[in-house]
């Protein structure tokens, strides 16, 4: 009926907009990630080194 078919578009947008913040997310993250890699790499005036012990930290 009506509301299985309202219920179901409403499960649809939800998972929409769950997967574009998630989306967001990772888009923020990855933009914060590379901003911190080459701070460091201007920092240590070293950018031959891929990964720094500020990357270090945070991963583990």
């Amino acid at each position: 009926g009506r509301v299985a078919r309202e219920a179901a578009l409403a499960r649809y947008s939800l998972g929409r907009f769950l997967h574009d913040m998630d989306a967001v997310l990772h888009d923020a993250v990855d933009a914060a990630a590379a901003r911190r890699s080459r701070r460091a790499a201007a920092g240590s005036g070293s950018t031959t080194s891929p990964h720094h012990p500020l990357d270090e930290r945070t991963t583990r």
